[in-house]
Order: structure tokens, then sequence, then C-alpha cells
């Protein structure tokens, strides 16, 4: 594999975590990236002929949504059509991808059985909602788009340790709890916790956008489909990251692109408390709606 190549995409944060093969011109070449969560394959690289004595490149990364042009020879440039036809083609893949597997969690889901105890649950202190169990005592959070098609599936080990189906379409896909079209007002947050405290505590419809990245496409998807309703992202309070607080930074970037409210979880400097369901433990639901219903009204 050509090594400026290599270099070119380590510079842009697309650097594979194993060894690339060469392949046919047009053929897509999926691979894990360093950094990348072990097995995902979000890397992606088509070659093609680009003139005399020289080949073309193009290649990106699903999860970071970019994608770069590479030639071998500096003084000649990626043809344009070559370029759309190796786009096409990547996202073609990823489509493919993301339907097989949707239809494996769909076969996953209808197996599963309502979650009506779990370890997770208990510690979280929360209903189990829309929530479904495994085989491997596993908890199922089902992941939709805004067409309420499931693309995917979270899964809560009774640890709290969390995972997504491999090669599941997540952006701009969500958790439904109490969600519906007549909508007026809508809480959005991060985790399945967080929006079962807030569905118990105000009875108001809840969506669960997984994590503060995903907080953006989810609630411009959402002011799309309810122009007039009250969006109000709960956020997570990240303080005792002292170099960037995550989740108050994309709650306000997505409250701004949406034209949504924002809203978050004050905690002490000693408390490992970060979002609405740690406040629930102190405050307790009583607390919740009360904190809610002063930006809900």
């Amino acid at each position: 594999m050509n090594s400026a190549l290599l270099t070119a995409m380590a510079e842009v944060g697309i650097k594979p975590a194993s060894m690339l093969l060469e392949t046919p011109p047009g053929k897509i070449q999926r691979f894990e990236i360093v950094g990348d969560k072990k097995g995902n394959l979000n890397g992606w690289l088509i070659s093609f002929n680009n003139g005399y004595e020289s080949h073309g490149y193009v290649f990106g990364s699903w999860k970071l949504g970019s994608y770069h042009t590479f030639s071998s020879n500096k003084t000649a440039s990626v043809d344009r059509l070559n370029l759309e036809s190796a786009r096409r083609e990547a996202n073609r893949s990823q489509e493919e991808q993301q339907r097989q597997v949707a239809n494996a969690c769909y076969e996953q889901w209808k197996r599963a059985e309502p979650a009506a105890r779990h370890p997770y649950l208990a510690r979280k202190g929360i209903q189990a909602h829309i929530a479904k169990v495994d085989t491997y005592n596993r908890l199922l959070i089902p992941v939709v788009d805004m067409a309420g098609q499931l693309t995917s599936l979270q899964y809560i080990k009774p640890t709290g340790c969390k995972l997504f189906s491999k090669g599941g379409k997540k952006s701009g896909c969500f958790c439904p709890l109490g969600y519906g079209e007549s909508a007026s007002t809508i809480l959005v947050c991060e985790g399945f916790a967080t929006g079962a405290t807030l569905r118990e505590a105000t009875g108001l419809p809840v969506i669960v956008a997984f994590d503060a990245g995903n907080l953006k496409p989810v609630t411009m998807s959402l002011r799309l489909q309810h122009p007039h309703s009250k969006i109000i992202i709960c956020a997570d309070n990240d303080h005792l990251n002292r170099n960037q607080n995550v989740g108050l930074n994309k709650a306000t970037e997505a409250a701004k692109c949406s034209g949504a409210y924002m809203i978050y979880p004050g905690f002490a400097a000693n408390d490992n408390g970060t979002d609405f369901n740690d406040l629930a433990v102190t405050a307790g639901l009583d607390g919740i709606q009360k904190i809610i219903q002063e930006v809900a009204a």
C-alpha cells in the first residue's frame, strides 16, 4: 500500500488499525480506524485509475461523515467523475450494511421478552418502559429513525456496560418514550436511564439520543417534524471533566441549531452525578418534575 497515502490518511484522523490490501479499482475496502471501538469498520477506501502511471484514491470515515482524496501523482488531480463514483459506492455499501444490521436487529427484537426485572433497572431506580431483555440477560433498547423504523439496538449488560449493534445506523436515530405526532412539548436527553426518569417524573414524551454528539441531528430532525412544539434538551452536566464539559457544550450547540430550550442538573463540585437520573436520587421524581415544569410551562 502506498506509504504516502497512509500518511495522508493518518493526517486527517483516518489511520487504519491494520494493514490495507491493494484492491481492484472501484471496489470498496472497509477497515477499522485507530481510536474507534474494536471491530467497527467505519473507514473506507476506493482506488481508481487516474491517468497515465497514476492512481487516485477516495477515503473517508462514516463515523466522522468525512471523505478525502489522494493521487499517487502529485501533479494529477482526482477526476470529478471518479470522485462521485467513489462516493456513491461508499454510500451504497454503508446503506447495504445498515439494512442487513437492521434486519438482524428486528429478528433479535422479536425474540426478546419484555424486561420486567433487570439489575440495571433496579440500580437506576427506573421502569423498563419500552426495553426488552434477551437470553444473555442484556437489556435491549430500540434505536429507530424518524419514520419509526428500527435501525439498531443498544445492549445494556447487568453491569451497565453499553454497546450498539456493529454497523447499525445511529446518527439522527433515537429511542422514543411516549413520543407521538401531536406532542406539544418534547424532552430530549442522552441516556436511557435519564430518559426513563424524565418520563416517569413528567409524563411528557421523551426522546433518548444516546450520546451528546447525537443531540444535534436528533433535535434538528425533531424540529422539522414539530415546527411549533417546545423542545427541551435535558443535558448531561459533565462537570467532573475540568477540560471540557461535553454534555453542556453539545447540548448548547444542538439547542441553538434547532431552536430548542436547554436545561441541566446542578451538582456540588465533589458530587459524581452528571444527569437527571443521578439528581433524582436526592431530589426525587417530584423535584425533577418541578425543574422541568419551570421550562415546559
